[in-house]
């Protein structure tokens, strides 16, 4: 919790995760885009137009829970010395 004690930090998190080097476009491949500033988690190609998630391709994709969450129990699944 104290690594990502929010929805932002775990969305920090999987942008520099998805792209260490910056922004890439899946699209077009472009390295200009920018992070939508209404829209949390989307980004848009300044090439291509196309809009894209940091979760897109992910179990996380489409759902409506915090990520927090989902870091969460991630770590649960991770860390539980029995399996789940």
């Amino acid at each position: 919790m104290a690594l990502f004690p929010d929805d932002a930090a775990c969305e920090a998190w999987l942008a520099k995760v998805r792209w260490p080097d910056g922004f890439v476009c899946p699209c077009c491949e472009s390295k200009k885009g920018w992070k939508r500033k209404n829209r949390s988690l989307l980004y848009e190609c300044a090439e291509c137009g196309k809009r894209t998630s940091v979760t897109a391709g992910t179990i996380m994709h489409g759902t409506h829970l915090p990520l927090q969450t989902w870091f969460l129990a991630a770590y649960f699944m991770a860390t539980h010395s029995n399996g789940m």
